[in-house]
């Protein structure tokens, strides 16, 4: 005698073969996820993840650019600071030099605490565009202000960065997660005493 097969059974299972991803399909949510979090989600159905991991990563990106912004315009402000009252004419040095104007009030006591520790290397010529004269500690105090500040707002940049990378990883196992736990089913027919019927066996 034929299996009945019950038209509940062949929707059950019909829904279920949908729900499988294959291995290349899986492979392509993963890439896809590590592209952009939330895309291999919506390509497998989960729309609430993928909009979570879409959501994560637009507030990622708005937080990394107004950090870089704040960041260039404290550069820029504690830069014309520097010009403006210590007498600084090169803004285009680097930053350990910015570092050592605010420890110091004047090129003079800096060249002597280097000369002093035997760090010739690290003596300014005077005279020349690394000059510098505080016009007092106030100013300077303020300069210190304004260029922790940006260092501040690139701290916060970094971490954004970060956490775009973070938000890649997650949504990659995300996708391993979910394919894992989609349910599978088993077709097990029943002895023929049971009227040849199958049995749909769901795991999980």
């Amino acid at each position: 005698m034929l299996p009945r097969i019950t038209l509940a059974a062949l929707l059950a299972l019909s829904a279920l073969s949908a729900q499988q991803p294959s291995d290349s399909a899986r492979k392509g949510a993963v890439l896809r996820s590590l592209v952009l979090p939330g895309w291999g989600q919506r390509t497998l159905g989960a729309d609430d993840w993928a909009r979570r991991f879409l959501v994560a990563e637009a507030g990622l990106w708005l937080s990394m650019a107004t950090a870089n912004k704040w960041a260039a315009v404290n550069r820029d402000d504690y830069r014309s600071y520097a010009a403006q009252y210590a007498g600084v004419s090169n803004r285009s040095r680097p930053d350990i030099y910015y570092f050592r104007l605010g420890a110091w009030d004047n090129i003079g006591e800096y060249n002597q605490e280097q000369l002093r520790r035997r760090n010739i290397a690290a003596v300014y010529i005077t005279g020349s565009d690394a000059d510098w004269d505080w016009e007092g500690p106030t100013h300077r105090e303020r300069y210190r202000e304004l260029r922790h500040s940006s260092l501040r707002w690139d701290q916060t940049a970094t971490i954004a960065l970060s956490g775009l990378v973070v938000n890649r990883v997650l949504a990659a196992i995300n996708i391993l997660f979910l394919t894992r736990t989609m349910p599978e089913a088993a077709v097990l027919p029943l002895p023929a005493a049971a009227g040849g019927l199958l049995r749909l066996r769901w795991e999980f």
